[in-house]
This record gives C-alpha cells, structure tokens and sequence, in this order.
C-alpha cells in the first residue's frame, strides 16, 4: 500500500487505488534526476508461462551434429498503471531554473494517466537450431548450422489494445 499523496494534496486524476499509490514523478529537466515514481507494470495472477525444449546431439565418423528447439507460450492479464500518480515536468519557463519552477509550483507540463488498463494477451515463440561441426581435417573443422525463430506478437482480446500502421493512407502527414 503506498501513501494517498495525491488525495492528500488535491491532484486531481490520480490513482485511487491503494496498490498504485505513492508520491507522484517530479522531472526537472536538464537539471536533476528524476524523482519520485509514476507507476508502472504490475502482473497480477493470472500468469502462465508454458516452455518445452530440448537438445539432441549425435556424433557420426567426421561430423557431429546438433538439433534442438524450444517452444514458449505466454498467458498474462498484467495491469499498467502508468503514470496512475501523476507526472510533472518543470523545464524553467517561468523562473529560469527548472528547480525555481518546481519550487514556485508552476510544471511546464503536467499529465496523468489511466489506473487501470488491462490487456489479456498471449504470445507463442518457436525457435529451432541444427548444427553440423565437421572435423574436415585433423587441423580443420567447419562450423555450419541454421535457425529459425518465431516470436508472434501479443495478442489481446479485442478492443483492450491498439495498434499504429504507419503504412496506412493518411498515417503520416508532412
């Protein structure tokens, strides 16, 4: 559970969620480093991770040979909580200083964002691998192998994500 900052102090938008609460993130540009914390990714159950692999290697006269694969699928419902605290950017626009805006208490930007977001995806990956080590000659051994990897994109129940083609008509604007 983090401190109510936010309902402390009267920002309004902030997360009302006591698991997403806390101080909000304070950015002093060029100056400092970041302080405080927006929110970010948490995972809460249900997560399932599924993995087979395996690995076979055979030696037969000059050649040894190696073949194998991996296949992983991925099931998570993580919530983003980002920026659920609050973020404010003090660049030196009104005072000079970053640090004089911050503490006049005028951001140059201020944002918020959504406390909860879900997405219920999943994604499959498949890598395979096979390997040639041929010993040519006493002082010569050739090294030959090829891969495939498959790693499929999130996929999410509809309308939980979005998606920008930027290959579409219209999408970029001069």
């Amino acid at each position: 559970m983090g401190t109510p900052f936010a309902a402390t102090y009267g920002l309004k938008g902030t997360t009302a969620n006591p698991a997403d609460q806390g101080y909000p993130q304070i950015n002093l540009s060029n100056q400092f480093t970041t302080i405080g914390f927006a929110g970010g990714i948490s995972l809460p159950s249900p997560i399932a991770i599924l993995e087979f692999f395996d690995n076979v290697m055979t030696h037969k006269n000059a050649h040894t040979i190696q073949f194998g694969g991996t296949f992983f699928h991925l099931s998570f419902n993580p919530r983003f909580p980002n920026n659920a605290r609050g973020v404010s950017t003090y660049s030196g626009a009104y005072t000079g200083t970053p640090l004089g805006d911050f503490l006049k208490g005028d951001p140059a930007s201020a944002q918020v964002g959504l406390e909860k977001a879900r997405e219920n995806a999943t994604t499959n990956w498949a890598h395979l691998y096979v390997q040639d080590d041929w010993q040519v000659k006493p002082s010569l051994v050739l090294n030959l192998g090829l891969r495939y990897e498959y790693n499929a994109n999130l996929v999410a129940k509809p309308n939980q994500t979005s998606n920008i083609d930027l290959t579409a008509p219209g999408a970029l604007h001069s």
